[in-house]
C-alpha cells in the first residue's frame, strides 16, 4: 500500500473550512489510478454525540448515510515542488511513478453540511 507524506488539504483538524472544500491528498509515490476509486475513498461525517474523535468512531457501528457521496480524481505532481506533471513517463517498461507521485482529490458530489466533522477514509485496497 502506498502511504501518506505530510501533505493534505484542508488540514487535519483544520476548522472554519468552506462546505463547497474538495479534500486533497498526497502520496508520496505514484499509485495506480485505477485502484483509487470512489469505492476506496470515502469522506465521512462525524458525529460527536457517541463518539469523541475518528478512532472511535471507527470503532463504532455507523450507518451508510454517515458516508457523503464523491468522485476521485488523480493528478500527476512533479516529485520536487507541487505543479502538476506533465511529462512523459515510460512507466510501460516497468518505471510507472518514478518521475511522479499521485495527488487524489475527492470532490463530494453535494456541498458538506455546515458545522459538520468530517474525516477521509482510505480503503487499504491502494496500489502502486
Amino acid at each position: 500500500m502506498a502511504s501518506l507524506i505530510p501533505f493534505v488539504e484542508p488540514a487535519v483538524n483544520s476548522a472554519g473550512n468552506p462546505v463547497s472544500i474538495n479534500p486533497k491528498i498526497l502520496f508520496d509515490q505514484a499509485i495506480d489510478e485505477g485502484s483509487a476509486t470512489s469505492s476506496n475513498f470515502f469522506i465521512v461525517k462525524i458525529t460527536t454525540e457517541n463518539n469523541s474523535n475518528i478512532e472511535d468512531y471507527l470503532q463504532d457501528v455507523n450507518t451508510v448515510s454517515d458516508i457523503i457521496p464523491a468522485t476521485v480524481t488523480h493528478r500527476r505532481v512533479n516529485l520536487a515542488d507541487t505543479d502538476t506533471y506533465t511529462g512523459i513517463d515510460y512507466g510501460d517498461t516497468g518505471s510507472a511513478g518514478l518521475l511522479y507521485r499521485s495527488e487524489v482529490l475527492i470532490s463530494p458530489t453535494n456541498l458538506l453540511p455546515s458545522n459538520s466533522n468530517f474525516a477521509v477514509i482510505l480503503s487499504k485496497n491502494i496500489s502502486l
